[in-house]
């Protein structure tokens, strides 16, 4: 039957749905989709460009461990406070991460309608209008940056819902899923979502926030504060610096995210489901989950990307961007450009 424009097919009806298929195609539905999961394996890692070789990105072979570093728990810095209030008021820093972020979101954009061969049908004119709204970033007033970051972010979970459909899975609304306020025993329970997938994205946030609070101390930043875009009337919670460093970063987990779903490497099954006071369902990574997201996160770590003419992984990356952020706050009038790092992806030669 149709259902939104799109064909669906009930249990009851899949012989049915078989002889029509071959009807048309003139092939078996089974054998085509196993054909197609072995072309996309054998695709994905020459798409995403994360490693050298082609090596299977199938992790259910692997069983080790992850453990996780300590978390340094940074305090709130008042001085490092003032200098960000102070270069947000005297410098374009804030349009500057602005432009890299939207940039960084069509790059990302454009690389999810490749991996997933989304039809246009499915895209739409969302690339149309990520670059409209990024072209309006560098004459926008301040308080209306992070409006224009949502809108282009808006097409670019536009799209990446679309490709989760593709394989079967799917997520809420994400302003939603942020915030499930239930409590849960399991230390894995911090990475709630209202469902599968969203649960995998806040784990990968989680870990890639740990990871900047390491680095972070590690260059020399002496605490951590209210950014130049995410500031405490957006519920920035103190870390709003941060949030500015880290979001062109977590496009990398997220495509590498949907890489292990379309291949077939993660499921709602991977989760704990639990019920919330209203009766909504949630979900938490299980032991076998946590396994694979840390795969992922690996292998985003990992990922090659283009910074400025070089080439490093990303964790490397984010070390470098740290570097000259703190560079511009040490200096009374900032000379250096601190060069905002813009998620592009290397090729693999």
């Amino acid at each position: 039957m149709k259902f939104r424009g799109r064909v669906k097919v009930l249990t009851a009806y899949e012989h049915e749905y078989e002889r029509l298929y071959r009807e048309i195609t003139g092939g078996s539905a089974k054998e085509d989709l196993e054909a197609w999961r072995k072309d996309l394996r054998e695709r994905l890692p020459f798409i995403l460009g994360q490693k050298e070789g082609a090596d299977d990105i199938d992790v259910l072979a692997e069983d080790e461990e992850t453990v996780e570093p300590p978390r340094l728990w940074p305090g709130f810095d008042q001085g490092l406070q003032a200098k960000v209030d102070r270069l947000a008021e005297t410098t374009d820093i804030a349009r500057q991460l602005s432009k890299a972020m939207g940039q960084s979101a069509v790059n990302a954009t454009k690389r999810i309608i490749e991996i997933a061969r989304l039809h246009p049908s499915e895209v739409g004119s969302a690339i149309t209008l990520q670059e409209k709204y990024l072209a309006q970033v560098g004459t926008a007033s301040p308080n209306r940056l992070l409006t224009l970051e949502a809108l282009i972010m808006r097409q670019y979970w536009r799209c990446y819902g679309a490709a989760l459909k593709d394989a079967q899975q799917w997520f809420g609304p994400r302003k939603r899923s942020r915030f499930v306020r239930e409590l849960v025993g399991d230390p894995a329970g911090k990475a709630r979502g209202y469902s599968a997938m969203d649960a995998a994205i806040n784990y990968l946030h989680q870990r890639r926030l740990r990871q900047a609070e390491r680095i972070n101390a590690e260059v020399g930043f002496p605490g951590t504060c209210d950014g130049f875009l995410h500031r405490e009337r957006y519920n920035s919670r103190g870390i709003g610096l941060l949030l500015d460093m880290i979001d062109p970063f977590k496009f990398a987990d997220r495509e590498v995210l949907l890489a292990f779903v379309l291949s077939g490497g993660l499921s709602w099954r991977d989760f704990v489901l639990e019920k919330d006071r209203r009766g909504s369902t949630f979900y938490y990574p299980n032991k076998n989950g946590r396994r694979i997201l840390d795969q992922v996160g690996r292998d985003a770590d990992a990922t090659v990307v283009i910074r400025g003419n070089n080439r490093s992984s990303l964790v490397e990356a984010y070390r470098d961007a740290a570097t000259r952020i703190l560079e511009v706050l040490r200096e009374e009038r900032p000379a250096t450009n601190p060069h905002p790092f813009t998620y592009d992806v290397a090729e693999t030669t």
